[in-house]
């Protein structure tokens, strides 16, 4: 078997566990299959060489997994300038740039409230989407479009459906 196509065999896991994580209610349940996802991402990364994407999504996991203890700012910063050495000592170029550029987005959610939360999510997941379609990674490509998708509907469902019709509950 390929090394492209383990690569994408384990994106496929990550877009199993992703488009469930962005319909739970609970922030702790979500940030669980955040970070499991995030791990499965990482290693498809590194098997397509990009080693920016890769170690940020190994970040991100372990920040996900922080974050469901602590939301302290001085965390983000932190996670913040981890990420922008990763992406200085891992330097391709555009990729590169996008990597950062939707981490931080996704970094910040983290410590955030549920719903600018998921709005940081589905911001973060765009640019990553646009990183894999420049990448031509298809399943990923599927994944961040999921994530995104996914990332809507939960807002919605979480946020105007519950609003027009209190009584009902999710």
């Amino acid at each position: 078997m390929s090394v492209f196509i383990v690569s994408q065999v384990l994106v496929a896991f990550a877009l199993i566990i992703e488009a469930t994580a962005m319909q739970m209610k609970r922030k702790p349940h979500l940030l669980v299959l955040l970070s499991l996802s995030c791990l499965f991402n990482s290693f498809h990364y590194f098997l397509l060489e990009q080693a920016t994407a890769g170690f940020i999504f190994l970040l991100s996991s372990v920040r996900f997994l922080v974050n469901l203890r602590w939301q302290n700012p001085r965390l983000a910063a932190a996670f913040l300038s981890i990420s922008f050495g990763i992406t200085v000592f891992t330097y391709t170029g555009l990729l590169s740039l996008l990597g950062l550029c939707a981490t931080i987005f996704i970094t910040l959610s983290g410590f955030c409230k549920d719903k600018t939360m998921r709005v940081l999510m589905i911001i973060g997941g765009t640019v990553w989407l646009v990183h894999n379609v420049i990448l031509m990674s298809p399943i990923a490509i599927i994944l961040e479009l999921c994530f995104v998708v996914s990332g809507v509907i939960g807002f919605y469902r979480h946020y105007f459906l519950n609003s027009a019709c209190p009584s009902k509950k999710t």
